[in-house]
């Protein structure tokens, strides 16, 4: 998916990926205003993450659905090459999750015990 970001917005991304893990610094310090503080900001970021999954509903998949595009029509469009991506396709698979999921919020926030490493990037339940 990030082939398909504008250059700025993957650097910044691929800067924060690469730079040390700000959940478990925040579990490390053991600091309640810290956590609550953490939470708030991935409470936001929730937010504004389904706003973002339901404008790139409301103006990629369902206008794809509604007009069931033709292979034909699409070989002469600069899209084909996104629409045909398996990041693509994975991430309508994503949106289709976060509109079935019964609990969209499925996030690991800093105070929640027993999450592992590798669960810090689970993104859904």
């Amino acid at each position: 998916m990030r082939d398909y970001m504008p250059a700025a917005h993957r650097a910044f991304i691929q800067t924060v990926a690469s730079g040390p893990s700000l959940r478990q610094f925040v579990l490390a310090s053991g600091d309640a205003d810290l956590c609550a503080a953490f939470n708030k900001c991935v409470s936001a970021l929730v937010v504004l993450r389904s706003y973002h999954i339901q404008i790139a509903t409301k103006y990629i998949t369902i206008p794809l659905s509604e007009h069931s595009l033709k292979l034909e029509l699409l070989r002469t469009d600069t899209l084909l090459p996104v629409l045909a991506s398996p990041a693509l396709r994975w991430y309508f698979r994503l949106v289709a999750r976060v509109h079935n999921a019964q609990n969209p919020r499925g996030l690991l926030l800093a105070d929640q015990p027993g999450a592992t490493q590798g669960e810090e990037n689970r993104v859904l339940g």
